[in-house]
């Protein structure tokens, strides 16, 4: 029987069998089990496993590899991501059109309205999340619990809501999906009394849009009437302009 050659590791030899996509998908596996908020304060090597559903191991050596890498920063027994992914995420960001271009409408919008201004997008095979790319919103902005970067589920957000309307999804109310298609905006409230209240517009097309922005407020601030739904529409309409070549003209003031 002719022996499987082997791969090259970074900083150490390659385990038979190994192939460059297999260790990729184990490195994506194990850094993904660092996403959420309880990972903040650093996860063990017993946790990266039970998580990952890795042998321990295979964990350990990727684990210090990335360590050695600036991907994960060690502190005592418990890991966290390193600053080199947050280069790369930082640049990543930069690099982007939609993100570059949204930017400056998003001040302007924050400005006009004093709301917490996101910029998400749609990801995952079946449409399954929604991913932040920005946040700006001054003293509110952290009383609405959300991070650059961060996920959550599509269903339950206004921007999840807005991205998946139009398009016959099964998860979707189809009065609240009709309602949204009509409007043009989704909204969400929080019925907890130090919940928040978000409402979204389509970066695009509704049925058709990938991304959208969403302005949202703690309940005792939320104002979300026409007042600022009215340039919520306008930056997402300008946003989408710019992104389909059209330069905007001087666009309506987004006086709330």
């Amino acid at each position: 029987m002719q022996d499987r050659p082997e791969v090259a590791r970074p900083g150490g030899g390659a385990r038979r069998g190994d192939t460059p996509t297999a260790l990729l998908e184990r490195v994506s596996v194990v850094l993904d089990v660092f996403e959420g908020g309880e990972a903040a304060s650093g996860l063990t090597l017993a946790d990266v496993v039970r998580r990952s559903e890795l042998p321990r191991s295979s964990v350990h050596r990727m684990l210090e590899q990335l360590v050695r890498m600036r991907w994960m920063h060690r502190s005592g027994r418990r890991y966290r991501l390193g600053l080199r992914l947050l280069e790369l995420g930082a640049l990543a960001v930069n690099q982007d059109e939609l993100h570059a271009t949204a930017l400056p409408v998003m001040y302007e919008l924050h400005a006009a309205t004093r709301l917490v201004v996101h910029l998400g997008m749609i990801e995952g095979p079946g449409g399954d999340d929604i991913l932040y790319l920005d946040k700006i919103g001054g003293r509110l902005v952290q009383a609405v619990p959300t991070q650059v970067g961060g996920r959550r589920p599509a269903v339950g957000t206004a921007l999840g809501a807005v991205l998946l309307a139009g398009r016959g999804d099964p998860r979707m109310d189809p009065a609240a999906d009709a309602r949204i298609v009509r409007e043009g905006v989704a909204r969400v409230a929080s019925s907890a009394p130090h919940g928040y209240s978000c409402v979204a517009a389509p970066i695009g097309r509704i049925g058709e849009a990938t991304a959208a922005l969403s302005l949202c407020a703690p309940n005792r601030h939320a104002r979300l009437d026409p007042r600022v739904i009215s340039p919520l529409r306008i930056a997402a309409g300008t946003i989408s302009r710019a992104l389909g070549g059209v330069t905007a003209p001087n666009h309506a003031r987004m006086s709330a």
